[in-house]
């Protein structure tokens, strides 16, 4: 996959669904799933779908506590999240919350009912 850097500021349309070409598609329940990076008073970077209109917003949000702080503001976060790897149904984004964690949060949408991610994290610290 080419390596790409697309931030917050960047013109971004990061709507992922099925990939046809994998997978059988429910074309009349067919789910699409968005990723949004936020302004520094919204969460860095969250997951949000709408189910096909049946739902106003459903919208997963990582968080992570640290020295009795929560951490999911973009201002909060040490390097902001960016978009690096994607195709129709696969995201790759790297992050870090802060200084000693490392963070890689993938998505991929598997079928159209079925959405999975994974957070891989690196603890740069000798804590």
């Amino acid at each position: 996959m080419r390596d790409w850097t697309l931030r917050a500021g960047d013109p971004l349309a990061m709507r992922f669904a099925a990939d046809v070409r994998l997978t059988a598609i429910d074309y009349a329940d067919d789910q699409s799933w968005e990723i949004d990076f936020g302004g520094a008073d919204e969460p860095a970077f969250s997951v949000s779908t709408r189910y096909g209109g049946r739902a106003g917003l459903v919208r997963i949000v990582p968080m992570w506590e640290f020295e009795g702080h929560a951490i999911y503001e973009a201002s909060a976060f040490n390097e902001q999240p960016v978009l690096q790897h994607f195709a129709p149904n696969f995201a790759r984004i790297p992050a870090r919350p802060f200084p000693a964690l490392a963070l890689i949060f993938e998505l991929w949408v598997m079928d159209s009912h079925a959405v999975g991610g994974r957070l891989t994290m690196r603890n740069d610290s000798a804590a």
